[in-house]
């Protein structure tokens, strides 16, 4: 008897690579759509697994929406040091 086809995007994939899956996906469907209208049915859809999978990944949508600030607000730290960094080398204008 021949197994059913598993659904696509739930098995073989590594953690770590699901969770970044997970991430960069949560992340556009929050940017785009804002966290109250963002819905975790839409971000699995978008990565190809179930809800169930993403709670068990992050828990509720709050954390979930906390794990995707935790990159960007890094990335903007980055960016605003670079900044001051490049402003304090520059030489002043008097």
């Amino acid at each position: 008897m021949a197994t059913p086809p598993s659904r696509a995007g739930t098995k073989g994939v590594p953690r770590a690579r699901r969770e970044e899956q997970i991430l960069a996906a949560a992340t556009e469907e929050f940017g785009s759509r804002g966290y109250a209208a963002a819905s975790l049915p839409a971000v699995a859809a978008r990565v190809g697994v179930t809800k169930t999978l993403l709670h068990q990944y992050f828990g509720a949508k709050q954390d979930l929406y906390l794990a995707c600030l935790t990159p960007v607000g890094d990335r903007l730290v980055a960016v605003i040091r670079a900044a001051v960094a490049e402003g304090a080398a520059a030489p002043s204008a008097a």
